[in-house]
C-alpha cells in the first residue's frame, strides 16, 4: 500500500507502516474504541474504509519522522529514539465518520478477545486429544516402558500412561492428553525417540 502511494519517495516504508498502526490505535484508545483487529483477522483483508484511513494517517506520518532533529540525520536512527514517538504521538488529525463507525467498544472487544481465548483453549484440547489418539496404545508402551528402564517416571506419570496404553477402550481426558504430552516432551529430551 505505501508504495503505491504518490508521496512515497522510497525509503522508511516499515518505519511509517509501525509508526502508522501505532498512532492509529493510541488516537482510537484514546477515545476508548478499538479496531476490531480479530475482525479483519477473520476477513483476512481490511475494508476500503479502513485503507483509505491507513493511506491519510500513513502520508502524514512518512513526513513527521522524515523531518528529524538537526541533531539526528538518519530517520531510521530517529525513529528508534523515544522523542519520535512523542512527536508522532503529538500530532492529530480527524478520521472520517466511516471510520469512526467500523471501531468497536473497549468492553466489546475485550469480551470477544476472552471469547475466542476460550474457543482457542477448547481448539488446543482437542488437538492435544487427536495427538494422544494417534501416537496409539502400542506407542504409548514403548513411552512407559522407555520411562520405566529409565527411572524417569512418578506415580503419576505411571497412572496416566496407564491410561493412554489402553486407547481405545479408555480415553484420556482433555488434562490427562496435555500432561502426557508434556510428558512425552520430557522424556524426548531424556532421549526416547518417537518414530
Amino acid at each position: 500500500m505505501i508504495m503505491k502511494q504518490s508521496w512515497y519517495g522510497g525509503g522508511y516504508r516499515a518505519n511509517i507502516v509501525v509508526y502508522t498502526i501505532a498512532w492509529l490505535a493510541e488516537k482510537v484508545s484514546r477515545m476508548k474504541m478499538a479496531i476490531d483487529f480479530l475482525k479483519i483477522q477473520e476477513k483476512q483483508t481490511i475494508n476500503d474504509t479502513f485503507y483509505k484511513t491507513l493511506e491519510d494517517v500513513s502520508c502524514q506520518i512518512q513526513q513527521i519522522i522524515t523531518d528529524t532533529p538537526a541533531s539526528i540525520s538518519n530517520v531510521t536512527e530517529w525513529c528508534k529514539k523515544d522523542g519520535c514517538w512523542l512527536k508522532v504521538k503529538a500530532f492529530d488529525m480527524d478520521l472520517s465518520k466511516a471510520f469512526l463507525a467500523e471501531l468497536i467498544g473497549i468492553d466489546e472487544r475485550d469480551a470477544v478477545e476472552k471469547d475466542a481465548k476460550k474457543v482457542q483453549k477448547v481448539d488446543d484440547g482437542i488437538t492435544c486429544q487427536k495427538m494422544v489418539i494417534e501416537i496409539g496404545p502400542e506407542k504409548w508402551k514403548e513411552i512407559s516402558k522407555f520411562g520405566v528402564l529409565n527411572k524417569h517416571l512418578n506415580e503419576k506419570d505411571m497412572s496416566i500412561l496407564q491410561v493412554a496404553v489402553k486407547i481405545p477402550s479408555r480415553i484420556p481426558s482433555e488434562s490427562q492428553c496435555k500432561y502426557l504430552m508434556k510428558l512425552l516432551i520430557k522424556l524426548k529430551e531424556e532421549g526416547f525417540q518417537l518414530n
